[in-house]
Order: C-alpha cells, then structure tokens, then sequence
C-alpha cells in the first residue's frame, strides 16, 4: 500500500511511517513547512535524512497559507495525492483536506485539533493586538472545515474514554472514534549521543522533561489539558530528600515551558538547588538514551485527563517506571490504557509517598520497570503498527464506504 501521513505533531507519524516502511509498506510522510523544528524527523533518529525519499515538505504553510488555498491550492493536494491508497492525517491539515473535497481515511488527532482546532475565536479588534486578530479570523475560516474532516473521516483513532475535552467529537460533532493508540515512539539502534555515565554516582534519579506549565498567572484561561502541576512533584521531592537514606538523589528537569522560571524560583525557595539538575530541550533520540540512566520517572498531575502520552511512553520504552495520573483509564476496560503500569498519583503527598515507596519497596518498582518495557511492546510498538495495518487493509478493500465498520 502507498500511505500518506500528513502532519507530524511530536514526531508522531514519522515513527509511525517506519514502521510501516519496516513493514513493507510504502508510507511516506509530509511535514508542515513552519513545524515547530523542536518535532522534526532530525530529532528522532540518527538516520541520515539526506538518502531519504519518502519525506516530503507539505506544498502550504498552516494556517498562513490557507486563502492563497483556497483560491489556488485545492487542485495542486488532489494531484499530489492522486496516487496513494490511503490517507491518515492529523492537525491543521485536517481542515486543509476537507476544503479540498479529500476524505481522511484515518485522522489520528493529537489534541489541541479536537478542543482548540474546532472552536471559533472571539475577536478583539484592539490595535495592539492585530496580528492576533488576523490569525483568528483565519482559524474561524478552518473550523468548519476541521469539524468536516472528523465527521466525514472513515476512522477518527483518538481515545476519548479518558479525556474530557475529547468527548466533544462525539457530543457536539457526532464522531465515533475507535480508540487505537498512536505508535509515536520508534526504538532504533542508536549510536552514543551524550555521554550521562555522571548520571552513575547518583543512587536516586528521577527525571521528569514534562513541560512547565502551573502556576496560576500562566494556567488561567489556558485548556486545562495544557495543566502539568509540576509545582507537586518539586515539593514532594523537597519534602523526599529531607526523609530518605538515599545519599546522592537527584532531580531533572527540563528548560521546558512557560513556568520554567517559577520552577526555578519555588526550587531556590525550598533550598533544594543542589538536588536539582536543569537541562535545555532535546531531541527524542538523546531522551531515550538519557532514560537509561534514570530510575524512576515523573509526568503531568491533573483531574479529567489520562496523563499518559509521548512522555510516559518513551519511559516506558526504557522500561521506566512512571509516576502520572490516569484519570480512571488504567481501571476502565474500554480504554487503550487499561492495565497500563503507571503508579496512578495525583497529590503532592500521593507523589511523596510513592517516592518513599520506590526506596522501600525496590522489588515492586523492579516488576514495574519490566511490566512497562512490556506493556509498551504490546501495545504501542510494532503490534499496534500491525493493528493498524490490518485496519488499512480492510479501509482498502473497502474504498469508497462512507465509513469503516
């Protein structure tokens, strides 16, 4: 099959591309031209992308492009995408394939094109503000169109189970979404990119590279699935190493965020700097070989979202332990997360008392640690790729059915 993946959030569908690639396929994957370069296929892998041919750059910037479009462009992405079997897709070039009459087969929205991408703006035509107001009468433009491509597609793959704001596809849009998982971590053999044995004289580490994102002058009016809490998990460690025999504990963060600051700040407040280690953004293939000298690990602490996503899944592709909340989704059935091995925490003091845990109770997070590199292969690796795969095969058969059974 030749399979496009259009958009690539987190370095999501170049993982997922290959796979399919490893799996015989021709997928080919089309990148944003203005992607954040933090989710560029560069930062996923130790490839050399210059021998590559399956990478392309999408033809129009999203969403400045969108009238030069609309006018333009809706003949030149029926062209380019004449040739393949099957589309999947994510993000603004949802909407940009609506308007072009180009039905999704697959849309694997990532979050912000369900709660955010699906809304209208209120305007403000304040003078300050006009480059604002420029971009949001352009995204009112995309809306219905975004909320097309989720009604007309053959699946929407999102897990709505566990995450509020995604219910809206089904409550106010009419979508039912199979909950598929995304295979957004590729393990590659990788050569030695940094060198963490330092990581080695510390007899506790735990890292959490969760954005910053918590206090309240940054939280208010913002989606709430943006909410991290970190603040919790930085007392609770303060209050940790007050208590442990651990000699050496350390904590890592990441330069990550609009409250990077007020983290920096409550860690001199607390007077646990010494303890504390800050390293700059990096790429997912320097994450992964971090991981390996890492103990246990920390995500996102909030009330009506399943915090398991990239982060927890690149712990637990290093057989990490991980410290999240699951919103219900590890105990409910239907969810794609249920039985998933997370330590389920929400509180600074749930947080301190797994901390106390892990040193007490090494046995447990040591079966943990196994049940993650585990569940991860099950689940997220190349079994879900072949999942997928088998769902592309019947979508094919089945072209031109309005929607998948």
């Amino acid at each position: 099959m030749k399979i496009a993946l259009i958009d690539n959030m987190n370095n999501n569908f170049f993982s997922f591309a290959r796979y399919l690639r490893d799996l015989g396929q021709d997928a080919h994957l089309f990148i944003m031209p203005n992607m954040d370069k933090h989710f560029l296929p560069e930062n996923d892998t130790f490839m050399d992308l210059s021998t590559v041919d399956w990478i392309h750059t999408w033809p129009f910037s999203v969403p400045k492009d969108w009238y030069f479009f609309c006018m333009f462009g809706k003949e030149k992405i029926r062209k380019l995408l004449s040739g393949y079997d099957l589309i999947v897709a994510c993000g603004y070039a949802l909407s940009y394939l609506a308007k072009a009459n180009i039905t999704v087969d697959v849309a694997i929205p990532y979050g912000s094109d369900i709660y955010d991408l699906t809304k209208y703006r209120q305007l403000c035509f304040a003078p300050t503000k006009l480059v604002q107001l420029l971009k949001d009468v352009t995204i009112n433009q995309l809306v219905p169109y975004q909320i097309k491509a989720f009604q007309d597609a053959k699946v929407v793959a999102v897990n709505t189970e566990d995450n509020e704001q995604f219910k809206v596809l089904k409550d106010d849009f009419g979508v039912q979404a199979q909950d598929l998982g995304i295979p957004m971590i590729y393990l590659e053999q990788r050569q030695v990119c940094q060198n963490y044995q330092w990581l080695k004289s510390h007899d506790f580490v735990l890292m959490s590279h969760a954005r910053h994102f918590w206090s309240v002058e940054q939280t208010k009016g913002k989606f709430s699935s943006d909410i991290k809490n970190n603040d919790r998990l930085i007392r609770a460690f303060a209050k940790f190493i007050k208590q442990t025999n651990f000699t050496k504990p350390i904590l890592i963060l990441f330069e990550y965020g609009p409250d990077v600051e007020n983290s920096k700040s409550l860690i001199h407040e607390l007077g646990i700097e010494a303890q504390v280690h800050w390293m700059n953004i990096m790429p997912r293939k320097e994450i992964l070989h971090l991981l390996e000298y890492v103990h246990l690990g920390a995500d996102q602490f909030l009330k009506g979202l399943c915090g398991i996503g990239g982060v927890v899944l690149e712990f637990f592709a290093k057989g990490v332990p991980v410290l999240t909340y699951g919103n219900g989704g590890i105990q409910n059935k239907k969810s794609f997360y249920h039985n998933a091995p997370i330590i389920e925490v929400l509180t600074e003091t749930e947080i301190l008392s797994a901390l106390l845990e892990y040193e007490q109770d090494p046995q447990k997070y040591q079966a943990l640690s196994k049940a993650s590199l585990d569940w991860f292969n099950k689940k997220v690796g190349v079994n879900l790729v072949k999942n997928y795969l088998a769902l592309f095969e019947t979508l094919v058969i089945n072209k031109g059915n309005k929607k998948a059974a």
